[in-house]
């Protein structure tokens, strides 16, 4: 046992004891119940401190005892650790996981704890010298201590079953939307044509040049009302099918979305484009909140960011294949660029196959649904052999926020409501960074000097490495800060442009947007994917992230509308749309959100409830 493990222990404990006390505040006419309750908390602290302590003491005589006391010590050893296993367990689960600590609660796990130290007695009295034969060390110590909050921390590395299933269910959501927010931009001219000579040929409407740019315009702003849609029914399949059996479903869905485009040519139906377009974004809404949610569910605490940060990877992938399919001399002639929507089925197909083949279903939806044995095998799945105590820690954790389970409730919770507050605004805020114009103006800049989405990709890579060492908290107010000040820089060469009329700014401003987007995919892209998912409780997690990537959907529709038309205004100042909303942003993160890296969903729950950003 290291001094890690008995700090960490005694820390949990003192978490009890100060929730306690704040809690008294609240009942201040039965302040003597609580002092007495007070009392007992602290007996059962100090007799931890007192078995941590003999537990050190008699480790340290048995390497220098004979054999044969040896064997008796390693049985009573062994009887002192299961007590301090019993302690540290139900210390680390701190009951104020909102600010409605009752009493009743504080005398349960009273009598629960002081039961379990008498059982202990009972077993060291009665064990059998010579019976456990197996010398405990450092190792093993550190290993009874698994059974904590936080078994995963030990892990070295995820298991390559995380790693490939994580890979493979982005395809689902991920991967398509930056496909198809991509694929429109280099083809936009040819897919223009068809849908004017299609109308005119069908229903003999000639549209005019703003006729045609509006359709277009609505045809492409119907992915993100589709999205939104999706994302919003999703939390409804999520808790009824699981989050793996949902990604299923939108897998399925886009298999047949995404072709729909391409084979409106071969039939000439304009409208079935436009529908393809709306349907796909049905499904990448889907997908990307029950990615989010199967992510942060499967994934190891330590690695949780990580596994996270996959999705945002996978739409910075799906942008550049459809950016480099779109270009004219690949796929973006009249005559091929059906064949362009038809390949985006290829990864449905994958992620259909790999689904049917290796997935396991989240294990807490396995537990909701009380099939505790499948549970377990998912977490021997996913995180290796450490799925006992992870499995009582989940069953914990959605016992204590079962409330959460209906919408009236979700919305009473105090941790649900925080969680759903900071991860919607940090998806309206993604919306009003500036990426939306950046990916419908930039495009055709960028691909002119061979940028494009390769800056973005990179910024995805870094993100995904750098993601758990920098913390959520720094990253996010990091890059907000950073992201206004490239705004600012953009907004001040415009103006510089519109006075001075230097061509020359151009290339500054290039590599603006290319600064853009690399901080962009490497800080706020990928966190504001699975943040959502991270921060809430297991009950209300579907919840949480539909509502938040529905949040980021609708936004991106309405962002453009509002830009637009103050660009055309004044093309300077129309950035201040954008450098607003982050700054203020990065301040009222600075107060209220917590850091979310190596914490178990108790702890982030402890942190919202209290209001502690740190």
């Amino acid at each position: 046992m290291t001094s890690s493990d008995m700090a960490y222990s005694q820390f949990h404990l003192r978490q009890c004891v100060s929730q306690l006390l704040r809690s008294s505040r609240r009942y201040p006419d039965q302040y003597d119940l609580y002092c007495e309750l007070n009392e007992q908390y602290n007996e059962i602290l100090f007799a931890t401190d007192a078995l941590v302590k003999y537990i050190l003491q008699l480790n340290e005589w048995i390497i220098v005892s004979n054999e044969d006391d040896e064997i008796e010590s390693e049985a009573e050893v062994d009887a002192q650790i299961g007590a301090i296993v019993y302690l540290s367990r139900y210390a680390s689960q701190p009951m104020g996981q909102t600010r409605n600590l009752t009493i009743n609660a504080c005398s349960r796990l009273i009598a629960r704890v002081q039961q379990d130290i008498n059982n202990i007695k009972v077993f060291a009295k009665f064990c059998v010298p010579g019976q456990m034969r197996v010398k405990p060390t450092e190792a093993t110590h550190a290993a009874h201590f698994q059974g904590g909050p936080e078994p995963s921390r030990s892990n070295e590395k995820p298991t390559g079953r995380l790693l490939a299933v994580s890979a493979l269910s982005v395809l689902g959501g991920g991967f398509h939307f930056g496909y198809q927010m991509a694929i429109i931009n280099p083809m936009a001219g040819v897919l223009q044509e068809f849908l004017s000579i299609g109308f005119h040929s069908r229903y003999g409407i000639q549209l005019d040049s703003p006729q045609l740019s509006w359709v277009w315009s609505a045809t492409a702003g119907l992915l993100f009302i589709g999205a939104a849609i999706g994302a919003g029914i999703a939390a409804t399949v999520i808790d009824r099918r699981g989050p793996a059996t949902t990604l299923l479903y939108a897998a399925i869905w886009l298999m047949i979305a995404g072709p729909l485009c391409g084979i409106s040519s071969f039939l000439e139906f304009p409208e079935f484009f436009i529908l393809g377009r709306f349907l796909s974004g049905i499904g990448i809404g889907v997908g990307t909140t029950a990615h989010g949610v199967f992510l942060a569910e499967i994934s190891p605490t330590k690695f949780r960011g990580i596994i996270g940060s996959f999705g945002g990877f996978s739409t910075n992938i799906g942008y550049i294949i459809a950016s480099a399919l779109g270009l004219p001399f690949v796929l973006g002639e009249k005559a091929h660029w059906p064949v362009a929507f038809v390949l985006e089925s290829l990864p449905s197909i994958v992620l259909i196959v790999g689904s049917i083949s290796i997935f396991h279903e989240s294990p807490v939806f396995l537990l909701k649904q009380n099939h505790e044995e499948a549970a377990r095998q998912s977490l021997a799945a996913y995180h290796g052999k450490q799925e006992k105590d992870e499995l009582e820690r989940l069953r914990f954790e959605l016992k204590e926020h079962a409330k959460s389970e209906n919408w009236a409730d979700f919305f009473r919770d105090r941790v649900s409501r925080r969680a759903l507050l900071l991860s919607c605004l940090l998806n309206i805020v993604v919306a009003f960074s500036g990426i939306t114009a950046v990916s419908f103006f930039g495009t055709f800049l960028l691909q002119s000097i061979g940028f494009s989405g390769i800056s973005g990709t990179v910024g995805a890579i870094v993100a995904t490495i750098g993601i758990d060492k920098v913390g959520r908290r720094l990253l996010v107010i990091g890059s907000l800060i950073s992201l206004a000040i490239v705004d600012t820089l953009m907004m001040l060469m415009v103006l510089w442009f519109n006075a001075t009329h230097n061509n020359q700014l151009g290339y500054g401003f290039l590599a603006l947007l290319v600064v853009f987007l690399f901080l962009f995919s490497a800080s706020i892209g990928p966190t504001a994917w699975f943040i959502g998912a991270e921060m809430a409780p297991p009950s209300s997690r579907a919840k949480v992230q539909s509502l938040s990537v529905l949040c980021q959907y609708a936004f991106c529709f309405l962002s453009p509308l509002l830009y637009y038309p103050l660009s055309t205004v004044s093309s300077s100042l129309s950035f201040l749309l954008f450098i607003v909303p982050l700054t203020s942003a990065a301040i009222f993160f600075h107060k209220w959100l917590p850091e979310t890296k190596g914490k178990t969903p108790g702890e982030i729950a402890e942190a919202l409830a209290t209001g502690r950003a740190f």
